[in-house]
């Protein structure tokens, strides 16, 4: 499968994280295919939303991964997510938050996802099989 997936994540901090620690997990954990690990990992890129711009107009992902995806609701950030979604209008989305709802009432939930959401781990779960299994 040659899909491209984009992680956008919110610090250096969660991007280095994940790089890092989420990948080897599956390894240690999972018993994952270091050569599969490879393959995401020439598929994956790994950004955060104050690097978004540096994406330009080229980008095309088959899946993109907002992690806190409240944070798409700034000012700048939200330019940018626009300006990713309309470039990628065949990406299949997939957001995560605690807590998707901003100061003064800002759904963002409902902004990106259009009420598509699943609030608890075992809805995600059974709403995410798809998604995972096409990376």
């Amino acid at each position: 499968n040659n899909s491209s997936v984009l992680f956008v994540t919110m610090s250096r901090e969660l991007e280095k994280q994940f790089k890092n620690d989420q990948l080897a997990i599956l390894y240690k954990i999972h018993r994952v295919d270091p050569e599969f690990l490879e393959k995401i990992n020439q598929k994956l890129t790994i950004t955060r939303y104050s690097a978004l711009k540096k994406l330009g107009s080229k980008s095309a992902y088959d899946y993109i991964i907002l992690d806190e995806f409240h944070r798409a609701g700034a000012k700048v950030t939200s330019k940018n997510i626009e300006k990713l979604l309309n470039n990628n209008q065949g990406a299949k989305i997939l957001g995560v938050s605690a807590t998707p709802i901003r100061e003064k009432g800002r759904n963002m939930a409902e902004e990106l996802f259009h009420g598509n959401l699943a609030s608890k781990i075992m809805e995600l779960a059974q709403a995410s099989n798809g998604f995972l299994k096409g990376i």
